[in-house]
Order: structure tokens, then C-alpha cells, then sequence
């Protein structure tokens, strides 16, 4: 995804100031560059982007199989 087409959307989502977001599918995380890291849950399958998402300090990241159920986070 753009980045500016990512910061629109991202934006959109912050606009209700949400408590958590799921980004299930977060690849580099760009989808979420509008929403403050520690609000956000990544979530990622392969490993490479996974370990560069564990460095961004997102609230949590997880690396669970999107195309299945997605486990609650607590």
C-alpha cells in the first residue's frame, strides 16, 4: 500500500481514537503509520517481516495464521 494512501486510512481508523487496533495481515506495517505503535496488535506469518515489526514497538506482535480464526489478545 502507498503511504499516502496508508496515513489516509490510518487516519481514518485513529479518527475515533480507538483503545487497540488488529492488523491482521501487517505486513511492514504501514497500514497502521497513522495510529500510535503501543495501540496497535501486528500480526504476521512470515518471519522476516515479523522480526521487523517486533523492532517498530508496536503493543504487541503476533505471527498467527490470518486465514484462521485469529485468537483473542489479553
Amino acid at each position: 500500500t502507498p503511504i499516502p494512501i496508508s496515513f489516509l486510512m490510518g487516519d481514518f481508523v485513529n479518527s475515533n481514537n480507538p483503545e487497540i487496533v488488529l492488523e491482521p495481515n501487517a505486513g511492514n506495517g504501514m497500514l497502521t503509520i497513522a495510529i500510535p505503535p503501543a495501540k496497535v496488535i501486528a500480526n504476521e506469518i512470515d518471519p522476516v517481516r515479523l522480526q521487523m515489526l517486533s523492532e517498530q514497538g508496536f503493543g504487541m506482535v503476533t505471527n498467527q495464521d490470518a486465514t484462521n480464526k485469529i485468537n483473542d489478545f489479553k
